[in-house]
Order: structure tokens, then sequence, then C-alpha cells
């Protein structure tokens, strides 16, 4: 197994290898990364106070082993059709001795109205060939699990609202 962290695509036609109990279909993610920044301005404006601009975010990369959903991530970069919902799914160690081997879900980030970005494929001796995948979108959702339950947020870049 790569690790324990899933991409989800909530799309039909984009079915990962994954035949790991929970998560049939779906990617196995070997990295991935995602960020936002602010461009904001120390310079004062002519109202006194720092510039302040919209968030920019950048694309959820991650990388993969080659598998099934590689064609038709490789079609969405040369079709720009979106592509749907998107889900990424982080497991760390559950603590119980190991009876729970994939772990406790503690970050989901879930990406609304997505399109793949970016594909590029990478090949080195004795390893198998991996995947640079870059998706944009409009909307992220992050849910993470602490220990006093779910804590989520978004921010939709369309509307420039968050929740």
């Amino acid at each position: 197994m790569s690790g324990n962290m899933f991409v989800r695509f909530n799309n039909p036609r984009i079915t990962g290898s994954s035949k790991i109990k929970g998560h049939e279909g779906d990617v196995e993610v070997l990295s991935w990364s995602f960020g936002a920044s602010q461009p904001t301005s120390p310079v004062r404006s002519q109202s006194g106070g720092g510039t302040i601009e919209r968030t920019q975010c950048a694309p959820l990369c991650f990388t993969k082993y080659i598998d099934r959903a590689s064609d038709d991530l490789l079609k969405g970069v040369w079709t720009g059709r979106p592509i749907g919902k998107v889900d990424l799914m982080c497991y760390r160690a559950s603590g119980d001795g190991g009876a729970n081997q994939m772990g406790v879900l503690y970050l989901t980030i879930t990406l609304e109205r997505v399109i793949v970005g970016n594909y590029e494929i990478r090949g080195e001796v004795g390893d198998l060939p991996t995947e640079h995948i870059e998706l944009k979108y409009a909307k992220a959702t992050f849910a993470y699990s602490g220990d006093g339950g779910v804590e989520t947020i978004s921010y939709d870049q369309a509307t420039d609202v968050i929740a």
C-alpha cells in the first residue's frame, strides 16, 4: 500500500485501482500538497491601511503511481471538462495496537467544481512510473477530526465566501 492517503473522484469515469476495504476504486496517494496565499501589501493605501487582495488558491497537487485512473485524468487535461467533486482522505495511526490497520480518518479535503489542471508522468529506473496531478477547483472544504469532533471550514473562490 502506498500510504493511508486516498483520492476519491465522485465521477464514474474516473476510477482508481485501490482494493483496500472502504477505498475500493479510490486512488492511492504517495504525497500531496495544497496552498493558498493572501497577496497583501504592507504599503499604505490612500485610506491609510495596508491593501488586501482576494485569496489566491493553489491547485491541490498529488503524486500517485500509474493506475486505472491515469488515462481519464490525462483526458481531463486534454478536454478541460469539469470532473465534479473530489475528496482527499488522510488517515493517522489509531493507537489501538494494530486492530485498526487503516487508522483514523483525521483530514478530508473536498473540492467542488473541479478540473484537471495539470498531468505529468515521470519514470526512473527501478520504480513504477509516477504521476503528478494538479486539480483546480471553485470550492474547497476542510474537515479535521480532532479530539473534540469534526471542525469544518470552506472557501468558495467563485463567490469569495468563507463558511
